[in-house]
């Protein structure tokens, strides 16, 4: 999750707390007795440039994926990520 200005911090929709708790939530809906989705940790930055690929957190992502710890990343959109 990233949020890269204030104005966008404030709006309803761009806050990081309101995509978290979207990105929570299509866990529970996607978890069922077949397939158990499992939060493993939350990449949080704010005040970041998504076109800045050396931010500690995304680091710390691709890491993990790259470990083998993490198979699927969710995202409000995709320019939460990177640009």
């Amino acid at each position: 999750m990233r949020v890269s200005s204030v104005r966008q911090a404030n709006t309803i929709d761009g806050s990081l707390d309101t995509q978290e708790d979207k990105l929570k939530k299509l866990i529970e809906l996607r978890s069922n007795e077949n397939e158990q989705w499992i939060l493993y940790d939350i990449y949080r930055e704010e005040g970041k440039s998504g076109k800045n690929i050396e931010r500690p957190e995304f680091q710390r992502l691709i890491n993990d994926i790259e470990c083998g710890v993490v198979d699927v990343v969710l995202v409000t959109k995709i320019d939460r990520i990177t640009r």
